[in-house]
């Protein structure tokens, strides 16, 4: 066995040398791995305070970087067509204080990991986007909805801005209906080509102001 080895001691270098230089190559990836996934954005669209209408909406930053919320969407969907309507900037009174500060009337804003957004109730996120859209009257207490929302912000290591989405169905249960996610999770939207047609369409929301 002794006089195996020495005989074959160079071949068996360059096996050994090899079958380290691929353990390195898999710990590499793994690094590797480990690092996009942890730079990698999230964002978290869920409820709190309850299961009804009365909830609150809330988005939450659960990237390793502070985020900066751009734009929210609400996009209504109801057996009398669909309502897609930007609630970014527009938050009645009664979800709002009186004072001067302007986080008070927008949703736009510096999110550091692990902070909360609350966008108000279900019921007047809803409202606000029904209202602005025009699209007639509104009756969560008998009507069946879905709503969708659409958060678009910016991360420090992204180009494109990122995005992330979920759906919410409205049942009918009497004075207060009941918010049921239409999924167990946030859709991330990582597709470049879906966050670029999403930011192109923000920027001429903008240009039209």
């Amino acid at each position: 066995m002794l006089s195996w080895i020495q005989n074959h001691s160079q071949l068996l270098s360059v096996g050994v040398n090899a079958a380290m230089v691929l353990i390195w190559l898999v710990y590499l990836r793994l690094f590797i791995q480990t690092i996009r996934k942890n730079e990698r954005s999230s964002i978290l669209i869920t409820r709190g305070g309850g299961q009804r209408a009365s909830a609150h909406c809330m988005i939450c930053n659960m990237s390793a970087q502070i985020i900066y919320v751009m734009s929210v969407t609400v996009t209504i969907r109801s057996d009398n067509g669909n309502a897609t309507q930007p609630i970014t900037d527009v938050r009645r009174p009664s979800d709002t204080g009186t004072g001067g500060d302007v986080r008070e009337r927008t949703h736009q804003g510096p999110l550091e990991p692990g902070q909360m957004m609350d966008l108000g109730s279900f019921e007047s996120v809803i409202e606000r986007a029904y209202d602005s859209a025009g699209s007639g009257s509104l009756d969560l207490e008998t009507g069946r909805y879905c709503v969708e929302l659409l958060v678009m912000a910016h991360y420090a290591s992204e180009n494109l801005p990122i995005a992330a989405t979920r759906s919410f169905d409205i049942r009918p249960d009497g004075d207060d209906p009941l918010i049921v996610p239409s999924s167990p999770r946030t859709r991330q939207i990582r597709s470049s080509r879906e966050r670029k047609r999403l930011w192109n369409t923000l920027r001429e929301e903008l240009y039209a102001e």
